[in-house]
């Protein structure tokens, strides 16, 4: 049973692109994601996948954290013994030791992170709520993320103003050592 925890509505970017509107911030409860991740357990799968998704789970790495292990921990107290695998959507700023640290403990975990292309391109399109580029702390969080070993995906959004550049944005994305590069169109645009 795959279950997708939407950790928070609030972000740590403001991307020219987003579809979600307004920030704000209602994180999940423990007990709210305990009862998904238990519900995940009753009908004898034999894999769960817990996914983490928001705004930007990461903002609230703490919880991440405590639910990682409560899911682990339920796993290991199934009498069929299921398999767990975790994903995390990010974009790929907030990845730090202690992040790093959790996620290398568990056997199954894909991050999936948000990548627009090279520095001008990513930054011009994906700004800190500061109005500073992301591109460094991305770059950063996947250079943790290889030296690791943790398997890590890219997604790069593009729109009518960097379509003729893609070659260039799937060419970053590749460098980075990503299992996969997805390209996702940028609904919104013309």
């Amino acid at each position: 049973m795959d279950i997708t925890l939407f950790v928070d509505h609030q972000c740590n970017l403001r991307c020219s692109y987003c579809y979600t509107g307004d920030k704000f911030s209602r994180p999940m409860s423990m007990a709210t994601a305990e009862r998904a991740i238990d519900l995940g357990f009753s009908d004898g799968s034999h894999c769960v996948e817990v996914g983490f998704f928001g705004g930007e789970p990461l903002l609230h790495k703490q919880l991440v954290f405590e639910l990682v292990r409560y899911t682990e921990q339920r796993a290991r107290e199934m009498p069929h013994a299921p398999s767990v695998r975790f994903t995390m959507n990010t974009n790929g700023t907030l990845i730090d030791q202690n992040v790093i640290d959790v996620f290398k403990s568990v056997r199954d975990v894909e991050f999936f992170v948000s990548l627009d292309g090279a520095r001008q391109r990513h930054d011009a399109q994906r700004r800190q709520v500061s109005g500073a580029g992301s591109f460094d702390l991305v770059m950063a969080g996947l250079q943790r993320l290889r030296d690791a070993g943790i398997r890590f995906h890219i997604a790069a959004v593009f729109g009518a103003g960097s379509a003729a550049g893609l070659g260039a944005v799937v060419s970053t994305a590749a460098e980075t050592g990503a299992k996969s590069v997805t390209l996702e169109p940028n609904l919104r645009d013309d």
